[in-house]
């Protein structure tokens, strides 16, 4: 029989000014209200998924500048597949 998996759970305590990072209980009920949440716990998710979209890559880091090597064959294939037209490289 599988065992249940628990939930973690996570202690936040609100802040008792509007300084940089701190939100006070009055705050996120305003926000609860004005997004239409049931509950605060809802916007807490809903702005820690907006800061993951804004600070998390979606995709994945590439090698660094292409080597001048490699550009001089792409741009010599370029060459001979274009016909005369033009190159973004």
């Amino acid at each position: 029989m599988a065992t249940p998996t628990r939930k973690q759970s996570l202690l936040l305590n609100s802040g008792t000014s509007q300084a940089a990072f701190a939100v006070t209980r009055q705050t996120v009920k305003s926000l609860r209200e004005r997004l239409g949440f049931s509950n605060e716990t809802q916007v807490i998710r809903c702005a820690l998924a907006a800061l993951r979209d804004s600070v998390t890559p979606r995709y994945e880091a590439d090698k660094g500048p292409v080597p001048a090597a490699m550009l001089r064959h792409i741009r010599k294939n370029v060459e001979q597949d274009t016909e005369g037209g033009s190159s973004l490289l």
